[in-house]
């Protein structure tokens, strides 16, 4: 076997967790291969030191508070996923709410009411403003081309006078 399958197996090795047939296998392989047995020995270390470090006890409440975690971190996550003005609303006092909505009923009806003083103030129809941008041609000598594009383009009937 080559020692990258044996450096996989180390760990297992050192905890005693091969069956008979795998640990024969690494054993094997580290009486011919130095590298793989200082790996074993570290490994085998490693495990010794992890076996006498006396286990910490679990607090009773853990599992309550890992759910009250969970249950805090999605509430915050539904705020979060709110707009900004949402998650505002929420959390303002019940004054300053109606502080709010009042500023917006009176934002509403003095717009309301501004537009329609503007709009009785223009209910005369507009005249139409023809403008064809020919003011270069103000000067134009009669019976020269450009008055009659003049002519052409100010009367009503498509030139017919």
């Amino acid at each position: 076997m080559d020692c990258g399958r044996i450096q996989e197996k180390l760990t297992a090795y050192a905890d005693g967790q091969l069956n008979p047939k795998e640990r024969e296998t690494v054993e094997e392989h580290l009486r011919v291969c130095p590298a793989c047995r200082e790996s074993a020995l570290q490994a085998q270390r490693l495990s010794n030191l992890l076996v006498s470090v006396p286990a910490l006890p679990v607090p009773t409440d853990l599992t309550a508070q890992i759910q009250a975690a969970v249950r805090n971190r999605s509430a915050r996550s539904k705020i979060h996923r709110m707009p900004a003005i949402m998650v505002w609303w929420r959390e303002a006092s019940v004054p300053l709410r109606a502080a709010a909505s009042f500023i917006l009923v009176v934002t509403f009806a003095l717009g309301t009411l501004m537009s329609l003083k503007i709009t009785q103030a223009t209910s005369r129809p507009l005249e139409p403003v023809v403008d064809y941008g020919l003011n270069s041609f103000a000067g134009a000598p009669d019976g020269s081309l450009e008055q009659a594009y003049l002519d052409l383009l100010t009367t009503s009937n498509g030139g017919e006078q």
